[in-house]
């Protein structure tokens, strides 16, 4: 190779060298340009609240790493409806494994499960959902990760906020499971209900999501609700009982309800002083079944009355009746009083039940007494009524009429006896004696 073709080689070769450093520079200008714009515009979402003013809020609550997480552009959130804003379009998520808050917007290409749409979401209501940089719903979904079971017995302490299953309960007696105040909701008939209103009777499906800590109920559905039974004018019915489906119930007459899950029942009542009443009662949460036990057909039976006196006054239950018939009653315990003049008022009590019943009244007369007053002197010596002692000097008795021997001891003295006539009612009769010494 001849000279200059070697001067020619070693000039191209200084010019290449001569703008490495060019270009450089111009590769590291534009990579800071774009770095620079990437993180701004980042940023700057991520400062941004639904309607893309800068928020300054997030930065108390949670750093920016922190918000980028709870609000993950194009990924599958687990989340519980935190509310609904029907007329804004808008639906606020708790992201149930960060526990922050979202609030996306329905429109048009928002793709929902099945039967679902904004007018039936409900707070409570859990899904897993994904939704764009514009904060866009892009889809709802059925969240594969909750879970959701049906029972009996729910119970609720709301000072603690804990939901426990016992009682009734098949499966889930005694486990204890977390609500979230403000989002956990009852609802019966797609109706939200408060929480007094449950009972440990309700069918209740839950769902409910674990968040590693401990379970937590989030929505509350009542598939079979509880109602009340009335028996009305049980105390119409003597010794009532009561068989639902066959199985006897207490009752209180004070206060005759029962309260059941929903549904159809067989009730039974019987009584010592009624036929059967047997009734199909249909039990639902929204009013009470009545059953008024006054239109019982209460049986009844014939009280026939025997006495030792006539010409008496004849009460039952304090009501007049004909002591020479027959009465009709119902089955029963009823107080008997008879009345006649110069005999003791006569009372007692009857149980009709039977077709026939029989009772006697034996009336005593009242007794008739005279008062007689005895002296003796001396003073020492002793007076006796039918040979029994009465006392010493001087005495006074209340007696029944009739005949009486009255008599006066004393030691060294001759004994003194006299008859004593009683024949009037409230007669007084006074005899003196004065003994003789030996």
């Amino acid at each position: 190779m001849n000279s200059k073709g070697n001067n020619d080689l070693t000039n191209h070769k200084k010019k290449e060298k001569s703008m490495m450093p060019v270009m450089m520079t111009i590769v590291i200008v534009v990579g800071l340009i774009v770095g620079i714009a990437s993180f701004s515009f980042v940023y700057k979402y991520m400062m941004s609240d639904s309607g893309g003013d800068i928020s300054t809020d997030h930065f108390s609550a949670n750093d920016i790493a922190g918000q980028a997480m709870a609000n993950l552009t194009g990924s599958d959130i687990d989340a519980v409806v935190k509310s609904v804003d029907a007329n804004a379009g808008t639906i606020t998520f708790l992201n149930l494994k960060k526990e922050t808050t979202n609030t996306v917007y329905v429109t048009d290409e928002s793709i929902f499960p099945q039967g679902v749409s904004l007018d039936k979401i409900n707070t409570g209501d859990i899904f897993t959902y994904v939704f764009n940089k514009d904060k866009q719903l892009t889809e709802l979904k059925k969240c594969e990760n909750a879970w959701e079971f049906s029972d009996y017995g729910i119970t609720i302490n709301k000072t603690a906020q804990l939901i426990k299953f016992n009682g009734d309960a098949k499966e889930h007696a005694d486990k204890t499971y977390k609500y979230i105040d403000g989002i956990t909701t009852a609802k019966r008939y797609n109706e939200v209900i408060p929480f007094e209103e449950l009972s440990p009777l309700d069918l209740v499906s839950v769902t409910g999501y674990d968040d590693d800590n401990i379970n937590k109920i989030y929505s509350i559905n009542v598939q079979k609700g509880h109602g009340q039974l009335q028996l009305r004018n049980l105390n119409s019915i003597s010794y009532p009982v009561v068989y639902i489906n066959g199985e006897k119930y207490s009752v209180n007459k004070s206060s005759p309800n029962i309260y059941l899950s929903e549904g159809t029942y067989t009730v039974k009542v019987t009584g010592s002083n009624c036929d059967d009443i047997v009734k199909e009662a249909n039990i639902n949460p929204k009013e009470p079944y009545i059953l008024d036990l006054a239109k019982a057909m209460v049986k009844s039976g014939v009280l026939d009355i025997t006495s030792n006196v006539s010409d008496y006054k004849l009460y039952i239950n304090d009501k007049e009746y004909s002591e020479t018939e027959s009465n009709l009653l119902e089955y029963g315990t009823y107080t008997i009083k008879a009345v006649k003049d110069g005999y003791q008022d006569f009372t007692a009590q009857v149980t009709i039940d039977s077709d026939e019943n029989k009772f006697n009244i034996n009336m005593v007369k009242v007794l008739q007494s005279a008062t007689v007053t005895l002296t003796v002197d001396p003073p020492q010596a002793a007076i006796y009524i039918n040979n029994s002692l009465a006392g010493t000097g001087s005495v006074t008795k209340q007696l029944p009429l009739g005949s009486y021997i009255a008599s006066a001891k004393l030691d060294g003295y001759s004994e003194s006896a006299k008859q004593i006539n009683l024949t009037v009612d409230g007669q007084e009769v006074s005899a003196n004696f004065v003994l003789t010494a030996n």
